[in-house]
């Protein structure tokens, strides 16, 4: 039997919307890479506010490269909530 499991977004997008954690984590992440005057106020009016919406969030990852990114939020060592898509993925793996 085959399993296909989804998100709405890209796995950055999903993953910052699974949990508010989770999008400090990201944003935390964000914050440790040097930015021009314009791009770190956005992110610290961001952090202190309440976030960032989608589409901001891919420019300031795509800007930084995915990898890169991801990186900083691994080495971040934060533990996070992993969205409902990938949850069923990989209970149906154990299944």
């Amino acid at each position: 039997m085959l399993g296909l499991f989804h998100g709405q977004h890209t796995l950055e997008i999903d993953l910052y919307d699974a949990s508010t954690d989770n999008a400090s984590a990201l944003l935390g992440a964000l914050g440790s890479f040097k930015w021009g005057t314009t791009r770190k106020e956005e992110l610290e009016k961001a952090i202190a506010d309440g976030g960032l919406a989608a589409e901001r969030l891919m420019v300031f990852i795509e800007a930084v490269a995915k990898g890169r990114f991801a990186q900083r939020v691994a080495a971040r060592n934060e533990r996070l909530v992993a969205p409902a898509y990938v949850r069923r993925a990989l209970d149906y793996l154990r299944e």
